[in-house]
């Protein structure tokens, strides 16, 4: 039995890697936010899985906040206050589900994830998500999540690519 939550578990965690890998790559926002919605439900059905309570709570809020936050260009989406209530819902969840003094790093990296990804500007959604992923990695290692763990180092190498690809305009060097 234990086997087969094993499986079960690191086939999550990696649907949510592949989910997260992917998402940053992407150029149009709705793209990025709709994969973004998919990793934070794998991720959190894996960290409950493994036991990580406040991390859980704080990917299924995550979840909602991406599904609203995906259609923020549509006039109920649009208002500041969404924003506000995912991060008050997030602050208010992590003080019920608080453990210990580390529990700080799965709620910081969701408050850090909910500005980011409020941004119309995927510019700033991917600089904001490395600190995101220091965050959840850490985390993730506290916990022993090894499928979180690679999700989040592969997440900011992804992060990093996007941001070449992307955001930084190559100087064309003249002579």
């Amino acid at each position: 039995m234990w086997e087969k939550i094993f499986v079960s578990w690191e086939l999550i965690g990696w649907v949510s890697v592949v989910a997260s890998l992917l998402s940053f790559q992407q150029k149009k926002r709705s793209h990025l936010m709709a994969l973004q919605t998919t990793a934070s439900l794998t991720c959190a059905i894996n960290m409950f899985i493994l036991g990580d309570v406040v991390g859980g709570v704080q990917d299924v809020i995550a979840f909602f906040r991406s599904a609203v936050f995906s259609q923020r260009e549509k006039k109920w989406a649009s208002s500041p206050l969404w924003l506000v209530g995912f991060m008050a819902a997030m602050i208010t969840a992590g003080i019920l589900t608080w453990k210990n003094s580390l529990s700080i790093f799965p709620i910081l990296g969701s408050l850090c994830s909910t500005t980011a990804l409020w941004m119309k500007d995927v510019r700033w959604t991917r600089r904001i998500s490395l600190l995101v992923g220091v965050c959840w990695i850490t985390n993730h290692i506290l916990v022993g999540n090894l499928s979180g763990i690679t999700m989040e180092a592969i997440a900011m190498l992804s992060i990093l690519i996007g941001i070449l690809r992307h955001d930084l305009k190559r100087k064309e060097i003249t002579e």
